[in-house]
């Protein structure tokens, strides 16, 4: 959480906060595929804003927000979704597919929520034998640093 509350200080923004929020997860529940998705539901739209894999997952333009089950699970609830198999990734995301051929069977995504809505998630992936439910209860104590990287970059992009 040190490196986090470091990265917000320095003027390579938000690139630097959000590589620094990367390690901080890998070193803490380890992620073979981390992202920051930002979703903005009353636009009906999401951004990649940060990955660890940007072949598979570029960090580009906005796209549509589809409902499936994933987005209802996220809007209505606000877990954090661990899946210990690749069948239960499969039961709610629609990218499954790529997430297979990446070699990805576990995961765990975690919303960051503010002003009762869902601003961001964090999604790790990692392949067969990780330990999800473990990592998936650590993980709940990155909301707040993840929450602070998007505020800041909300906050760079308005020009405040």
């Amino acid at each position: 959480m040190k490196d986090v509350t470091a990265a917000l200080a320095v003027p390579e923004q938000p690139g630097a906060t959000f590589d620094a929020l990367a390690r901080s997860v890998d070193r803490t529940v380890s992620a073979q595929r981390f992202a920051l998705l930002e979703t903005n539901r009353g636009r009906g739209v999401a951004k990649c804003r940060s990955s660890n894999m940007r072949e598979a997952y570029p960090v580009t333009g906005e796209r549509g927000i589809e409902p499936y089950a994933w987005t209802a699970i996220a809007d209505d609830r606000h877990p954090t979704f661990v899946a210990n198999a690749f069948s239960e990734i499969a039961a709610v995301c629609r990218g499954y597919a790529l997430i297979q051929v990446l070699g990805c069977e576990r995961c765990i995504n975690v919303p960051v929520i503010a002003g009762g809505r869902v601003i961001v998630t964090r999604n790790c992936l990692h392949g067969a034998g990780h330990s999800a439910p473990v990592r998936g209860a650590v993980s709940e104590a990155l909301k707040l640093p993840g929450g602070a990287a998007f505020g800041m970059a909300a906050n760079l992009n308005t020009g405040g």
